[in-house]
């Protein structure tokens, strides 16, 4: 197996969870979908649920870059983090410019009198 494969196995388990996890919450409909890949997608779920690597991501995410309110340094952090990591399994990665509200600390002054 190679170094790509070992950590794409490591990443559709939790691709694939998410999925299944947005269609059991009806957005997707699961009947829609073919017996078959309903049983694979439960397949790559018991492995990702078995496998620890979305808990170290998100450790790493934790501990490393810390909280990431949106529009602050470590929210870029943390993009440029995930992105880096899904290029390093060899997929192609696009980040797009989103604007969100922010809060910027304005200068601050004080005086006595």
């Amino acid at each position: 197996m190679t170094k790509f494969s070992h950590r794409l196995d490591s990443v559709l388990p939790l691709l694939c969870t998410v999925f299944l996890l947005t269609a059991a919450h009806g957005q997707t409909q699961p009947e829609s979908l073919s017996p078959q890949l309903l049983d694979e997608l439960a397949a790559i779920k018991s492995a990702a649920l078995a496998d620890d690597y979305a808990y170290r991501q998100v450790a790493h995410l934790s501990e490393n870059i810390g909280p990431r309110p949106s529009g602050s340094l470590q929210a870029r952090a943390a993009v440029d983090y995930v992105a880096a990591e899904l290029r390093q399994l060899g997929l192609e990665v696009r980040l797009e410019e989103v604007k969100v509200p922010h809060w910027v600390r304005g200068a601050e002054t004080a005086e006595l009198v």
